[in-house]
């Protein structure tokens, strides 16, 4: 924005905006952590996921693919299960 000079000699000055010449510092943005999953022991939900579909594939696999698949998996689940608990 122009404005004219005051005192009346005809020149012309730029208006200066002073709010923005001061700079506030920012605030940093606080980073939180991840959420740990829960886990039994060190073992995550995932990994004992992994660990059931690997047990459910081989005894699946140990019976010609031909068995229960849903079973293959609660037999496999149990397993891990029992050797979790047998674990420190």
């Amino acid at each position: 924005m122009v404005q004219r000079d005051k005192t009346g000699s005809g020149a012309k000055r730029k208006l200066t905006d002073r709010s923005a010449s001061k700079k506030t510092p920012r605030k940093k943005a606080k980073i939180k952590a991840a959420a740990k999953p829960k886990s039994v022991g060190s073992v995550t939900p995932e990994k004992r996921h992994r660990m059931i579909s690997e047990v459910a594939f081989y005894k699946s696999e140990r019976h010609g693919f031909g068995n229960n698949p849903f079973r293959d998996w609660v037999e496999a689940e149990a397993e891990i299960n029992l050797m979790m608990s047998k674990s420190p």
